[in-house]
């Protein structure tokens, strides 16, 4: 009998060893599969961190004001700036503000004129008085009054 005792003491013992056995096992396996858990959720959670750190935050664009500049007021061709009278004598009317241009016509003396525009050339003050009529003051010969 006891040679039986001893195989179910060893059995027992055997049993008991394999029971730890598994025990470690599964404790090791708990352990291990927590870490290894553990460090997906962190390599996941520092991946998430990490992109959403290294985001580079981009400026919303504004609109940037159109300046439209005030447009200088220019005299038309039609618009009166002023007005001459003749002198004394009467005045050679030329196409061109140039002592070259084409004669048109004369004025006479003591009439009065409408002027449209002024420039100096060749020594004289033009006057343009219509469409291509411009007239000269060689200093004396008129009298200009501006608007």
């Amino acid at each position: 009998m006891k040679k039986e005792n001893k195989k179910t003491g060893s059995v027992a013992l055997n049993v008991i060893k394999t029971i730890l056995m598994y025990a470690v096992l599964t404790a090791v396996l708990l352990f291990a599969g927590t870490r290894v858990f553990g460090v997906l959720m962190n390599s996941t959670t520092k991946a998430e961190a990490t992109a959403s750190a290294s985001a580079t935050p981009t400026a919303t664009p504004t609109a940037t004001p159109t300046v439209t500049p005030t447009p200088t007021p220019t005299v038309s061709a039609n618009t009166i700036i002023g007005t001459i009278t003749i002198g004394s004598s009467e005045i050679n009317v030329r196409s061109t503000p140039s002592s070259t241009g084409d004669l048109v016509t004369t004025v006479q003396a003591y009439s009065s004129y409408k002027v449209y525009e002024t420039t100096t050339s060749g020594g004289y003050t033009w006057y343009r008085i219509a469409e291509n009529e411009w007239v000269p003051d060689g200093g004396n010969w008129l009298t200009y009054q501006a608007n």
